[in-house]
């Protein structure tokens, strides 16, 4: 009997075909299998449906740890016959269906032969195999296969091709197999090319003696250039910061091995598998007293204690570490606030920060900047501040009521896009600030991509409410060029919808409370909204209750002033002017009054309450970076907490809930009289922090609701989640996103689940 099997997920890109051809090699099963652009496709002969069964059983309970399964069907079909098992090159001209395989982190195994003087591999920069290496920035069209990728034009030599072909080789159908024979050939580039190298050793050496001389190097990595320096150089790191105009924001830290991170920071068991594992993010982590001692600090992460360290996830950034041996500043190739530059005929822009390039022969299809991730001290919750190289793009959706290919547009700050298609949801790498007009031609260049990549023509259009958003303002140009109906959804019903989608929770027979506290947002009234509660039932989201209104005082530059903020919620607070006055020219201070008292627009930003408090206990007045004020309060309370071991119980919030607004007046009265009476700046900050977690608590109680969901930028902050879960765990069950991050990235997921379960 001839059996049809399809395999619908992440089962390409990730050793599904060699592992489900040696199986059936050792069981005698004849058929083949083959990718196609909705899976993976397999035909075989069995005497009967049990042993089909049994067989089929095996393949999916022992399948590739990278792969995903979503779903599989199994069909008897004509007869046929076949004389052995073989693996298939099958491409159709339909529409994909299947989940896109993420880039990999370089796996144990090709690490140990790159460092292995006996393995014909040794030291060279682009090992890969099955389990390991790019795929989704190489990726030209659909299915995964070599002359589908950015590795079409490398012709593997004969016993590469050898290993290709052995159904025993680790190598076996690898896409990205190479050898320094007949592989990526490494070029180093001076300022006007007025030398050019590519032999490895001499790259090499100058490379190190180059990093040694304070100098800055352009790597081409995985999904764009990184610049590298010497973390132990303050000039050098001062100079990368006046290059690319960025004065205070953190840079992270590549360091050689996972020993050294060991010495540096406090690192766990989570976060040390999170280093390692195949995404290879960066990770925030608390430095150690020999971080300040040996890093320049003051220069890496100005203000900060802690620090975001990564591994060397691809083999070239192995070549560089393995032998300089010190931990080297890795930050994108851009000018801040533009994206990450990935072409390499953009040497010109990239000479403007580096002072010399490393260059290789494979283009990157689609860039990428490094993913970044946080965990908090008291519990394994992963929070993604970054979701880009090794996540994007698959998104494992909840259950899809619609078939439409949709466009969701997205936010603007922290920028992304998803396309429903196929009963598929794709949502794409983190793509920077749309305010820019470099990373608005990115975004274009991406979304193009994937209309590419999936053959998808989208039927509706999902955008902000706000109009002047960059990503609203494509999705109505797109929606007029292909004549198709938009549909604009709040923002922070979009949040709300993005973690009842992640968690499947819209088929809730219980109520469930979403807390929704980010930045700002446009409100369904018109006025900025960011500190707000929702109730989700039935089908249903309703908005129950928000932080009290503030002036929004000088429109978007209130973001990058905290000073502003602290002015804004501290209207008519006795003591306040005592704090503030001297944080403004006696002009702006009347300037600023003047348009508190006639402005008519309010905010219930949550964010801007962290920037409000953290400018009132003297740790910042205006924004070098976004959510400096935010991480600097977090710093603060955090501290304290760990002074007392998390084991304190106070607050500010003593306000009886009884109509929409949540007072905050009392809080930040109470707030001024502490700072006022000479308390200590850390307390304060934990206070606020744990006010923040008994406003949380009043809030479920009054509703008598279990499930509370947790999205907004704000849930970025690692201290206010291990509040959470000691303060309120034993009586809660909360929701956090795990798949993707809490910030803005996670808007045009949830645009589209809010499509699919929420009436427009």
């Amino acid at each position: 009997m001839t059996f049809h099997l399809h395999i619908k997920g992440r089962v390409q890109g990730v050793g599904f075909r060699p592992y489900v051809y040696k199986l059936a090699v050792k069981k005698n099963i004849p058929g083949y299998i083959s990718n196609d652009v909705d899976g993976v496709h397999m035909i075989f002969s069995q005497p009967g449906q049990k042993e089909a069964d049994e067989f089929v059983k095996e393949i999916i309970h022992n399948a590739p740890a990278k792969s995903i399964i979503q779903n599989w069907y199994l069909e008897k079909v004509n007869e046929q016959n076949f004389q052995e098992f073989s693996i298939r090159i099958h491409e159709r001209n339909v529409q994909p269906d299947l989940l896109i395989s993420p880039d990999f982190a370089m796996c144990p195994q090709c690490k140990s032969e790159f460092h292995d003087t006996g393995d014909r591999r040794y030291q060279y920069p682009f090992i890969t195999c099955t389990l390991c290496g790019p795929r989704y920035s190489i990726m030209t069209d659909l299915p995964y296969e070599r002359h589908l990728t950015s590795m079409e034009n490398f012709i593997q030599c004969p016993e590469c091709k050898q290993e290709y072909k052995d159904v025993n080789d680790r190598r076996y159908f690898s896409q990205t197999n190479s050898c320094s024979i007949c592989g990526i050939r490494l070029s180093w580039h001076t300022k006007n090319n007025t030398e050019v190298l590519y032999n490895n050793d001499a790259i090499l050496s100058q490379l190190l003696k180059s990093l040694h001389d304070g100098k800055i190097i352009a790597v081409k990595g995985i999904g764009g250039f990184l610049l590298l320096c010497d973390a132990a150089s303050k000039p050098a790191i001062e100079i990368l910061r006046e290059r690319k105009h960025r004065p205070k924001k953190p840079f992270a830290v590549l360091f050689p091995r996972i020993e050294l991170i060991q010495q540096y920071t406090y690192l766990n068991k989570i976060t040390d598998e999170v280093l390692q594992n195949e995404t290879s993010p960066i990770v925030l982590l608390r430095a150690k007293e020999v971080c300040f001692e040996k890093l320049c600090m003051d220069e890496i992460a100005p203000g900060l204690t802690s620090i975001g360290v990564m591994m060397p996830y691809a083999p070239l950034l192995e070549w560089i570490m393995s032998s300089w041996k010190k931990p080297v500043v890795a930050t994108s190739g851009n000018v801040s606030g533009s994206c990450i530059v990935f072409q390499s005929e953009r040497k010109e822009e990239l000479f403007q920060s580096a002072d010399f390039i490393l260059d290789h022969n494979r283009d990157i299809v689609i860039p990428q900047d490094d993913s970044v991730v946080r965990v908090g001290e008291k519990n394994d919750q992963q929070i993604i501040i970054r979701r880009a190289r090794g996540m994007a793009p698959a998104i494992i959706p909840s259950s899809l009521k619609n078939t439409e290919t949709i466009f969701a547009a997205g936010a603007m700050l922290k920028s992304a896009f998803a396309l429903q298609h196929n009963n598929q949801v794709y949502l794409s790498q983190y793509l920077g600030n749309l305010e820019s007009y470099d990373t608005q031609q990115n975004y274009l260049h991406t979304f193009n991509y994937f209309l590419h990549l999936l053959k998808a023509q989208p039927q509706v259009i999902l955008a902000d409410l706000h109009t002047d958003y960059p990503s609203t303002k494509i999705a109505e140009e797109y929606s007029v060029k292909w004549n198709i109906p938009i549909k604009k959804i709040q923002h922070h019903e979009a949040h709300f919808a993005a973690i009842l989608g992640e968690y499947d929770l819209f088929k809730s027979e219980e109520k469930i409370l979403g807390v929704i506290w980010d930045g700002t947002g446009l409100g369904s009234d018109g006025n900025i909204w960011g500190g707000e509660f929702f109730l989700y039932e039935k089908g249903k989201i309703t908005r129950l209750h928000y932080l009290e209104p503030f002036i929004n005082t000088a429109g978007d530059k209130m973001a990058r002033e905290p000073r502003l903020s602290a002015l804004a919620i501290s209207q008519n607070t006795s003591g306040a002017s005592e704090i503030l006055k001297s944080k403004f020219l006696e002009q702006e201070w009347k300037y600023y009054h003047k348009a508190i008292n006639s402005e008519k627009i309010t905010n219930t930003s949550a964010g801007r309450y962290f920037d409000g408090v953290a400018s009132l206990l003297n740790l910042i007045d205006i924004n070098t970076y976004e959510g400096e004020a935010a991480l600097l309060l977090e710093q603060s309370a955090n501290y304290y907490l760990m002074k007392n071991k998390f084991a304190i119980d106070v607050h500010y919030f003593d306000e009886v809930i009884d109509k929409p607004v949540i007072s905050m007046k009392r809080v930040i009265s109470n707030l001024i009289s502490d700072i006022n009476s000479g308390k200590n700046k850390d307390e304060i900050a934990a206070k606020f922090h744990l006010t923040l977690i008994a406003i949380i608590k009043r809030v479920a109680q009054q509703y008598n609701v279990k499930n509370i969901a947790c999205s907004g930028g704000v849930f970025q902050n690692p201290v206010l989640i291990d509040l959470v879960y000691l303060q309120l765990e034993k009586v809660f069950k909360f929701y956090f996103h795990r798949q993707m991050s809490p910030n803005d990235e996670c808007i045009p997921f949830g645009q589209l689940m809010y499509y699919q379960n929420i009436k427009l």
